[in-house]
């Protein structure tokens, strides 16, 4: 709405956006085959995704990205479980696997991709500055949740594990 004011807003409002949880319930409902949805606006297909999904990025103004984040807990149950993870995570096998950008400087991203930070129309390290914000945060979701409703779906949070 910074770029493009109220008014494009209102616009995709009259679309009747549905608002859901977590990064892949989009991707899912997308490949349903009798399905209603046609966009997302989240990076969970990857940057060459299965047909028949497509991927597009904005011609005119700037999108958001950001680096993940990992931690482990200083009284995580099992710390050396926790430091193989991230390392896994952190290996080039995982990190090409991801079929995006990596984390890593020693990972090309997928061919025909330049590197996230050389995108003028992206800054990954803005998102930082924004969650860092967290009053003005929490007026955008209200202000989201007023216009839109909730996000519907179980909560990433609770996945039977």
């Amino acid at each position: 709405m910074q770029q493009y004011g109220y008014e494009w807003f209102e616009k995709l409002l009259s679309q009747n956006p549905r608002w859901v949880r977590g990064t892949g319930t989009p991707v899912t409902l997308l490949s349903q085959s009798n399905g209603t949805s046609s966009v997302t606006f989240t990076s969970s297909a990857g940057l060459t995704p299965a047909g028949p999904l497509g991927i597009t990025f904005p011609t005119k103004g700037q999108f958001v990205s950001w680096p993940q984040r990992a931690a482990i807990l200083k009284d995580a149950p099992h710390p050396e479980g926790a430091k193989l993870l991230h390392n896994y995570m952190l290996s080039e096998e995982y990190q090409v696997l991801l079929n995006g950008w990596s984390v890593r400087e020693d990972v090309s991203p997928p061919a025909g991709y330049q590197n996230l930070v050389d995108i003028p129309s992206s800054n990954p390290n803005g998102f930082e500055g924004f969650m860092a914000d967290r009053e003005r945060a929490e007026r955008l979701r209200l202000f989201f949740e007023d216009k839109i409703g909730t996000p519907q779906g179980l909560s990433p949070l609770k996945d039977d594990l």
